[in-house]
């Protein structure tokens, strides 16, 4: 049998500094993760993915929305997100 529990707080989401300013972000505002020359495209769809899926951008329950956009020019490579709500 498994015992019951009462009065007991749920912890507060986590303090750690994220990987990604979104917080700081107001509409309109964007990042860039510039990668090197070489990377692959692999490598910048990873990233967006990462970027999107991150829990720290999932979890704003106010209605904030992000999007992203790999770039890929001869002289700039890497991953920029806006946030767009």
């Amino acid at each position: 049998m498994i015992k019951i529990d009462k009065d007991i707080p749920i912890p507060e989401f986590s303090t750690k500094a994220s990987k990604y300013p979104f917080r700081q972000m107001e509409i309109g505002d964007s990042f860039f993760v510039e990668f090197p020359k070489e990377a692959t495209n692999r490598e910048l769809k990873k990233t967006q993915c990462s970027i999107l899926g991150s829990s720290r951008c999932r979890r704003f329950k106010d209605g904030r929305k992000f999007n992203s956009q790999i770039v890929n020019m001869i002289n700039l490579k890497g991953v920029r997100c806006w946030r767009i709500k």
